[in-house]
């Protein structure tokens, strides 16, 4: 049967690389609209959903590209490594659980609007100049005695910082501020 000129037929190499791209770009936004939650639950699994996106964005660019045997066989076996990784790993669960090692041990209330006190992620990043007293993970929980001196520390040294809510108040008590004092915090 002759081919009509108005209707070019599209080869299926080329129809499959554009909807096989337009599934991997889906892909890619969806990795990359999770991936600050991600980080918030582990750095782990943030630092794969990015990767993943931008492996799965530079994939269909390339799909479009250049749709060779190579690159759509390619696509399949990323896409396949992504879901295997995916399904077996924690990243994958219903509801994310970080490894026991790196959830939050312990929660203290306290009645400070500064907040429960909470065990630090032994993963957590210290600001730059700042590190912590050991290179030791801190996982071990504290006694119930060691539990009540955190709660009444963090309720005296409220009571005793209250006084300088404002910066004004603390230059009056002769403090001076360290850092720039147009930020929210200024110690």
């Amino acid at each position: 049967m002759p081919s009509n000129s108005a209707d070019p037929a599209v080869p299926a190499k080329r129809l499959v690389a554009y909807c096989s791209a337009i599934a991997s770009v889906a892909a890619a936004v969806i990795h990359f609209a999770v991936a600050g939650s991600h980080f918030q639950e582990y750095w782990v699994f943030g630092v794969f959903m990015l990767t993943a996106g931008w492996l799965q964005l530079t994939w269909a660019i390339l799909a479009i590209a250049r749709p060779t045997r190579a690159v759509l066989c390619g696509g399949a076996v990323l896409s396949a490594n992504i879901i295997a990784i995916y399904v077996l790993t924690p990243a994958g669960s219903s509801h994310m659980r970080m490894p026991a090692a790196h959830r939050s041990l312990l929660k203290l209330a306290t009645s400070t609007p500064g907040g429960d006190i909470t065990m630090p992620d032994p993963d957590m990043q210290m600001a730059p100049g700042m590190a912590m007293a050991s290179s030791a993970a801190c996982t071990a929980k504290p006694t119930a005695g060691q539990q009540r001196a955190a709660v009444a520390l963090v309720k005296s040294s409220w009571r005793g910082a209250s006084r300088f809510r404002s910066l004004a108040a603390a230059k009056a008590a002769g403090c001076r501020a360290i850092t720039p004092p147009g930020l929210p915090v200024v110690h």
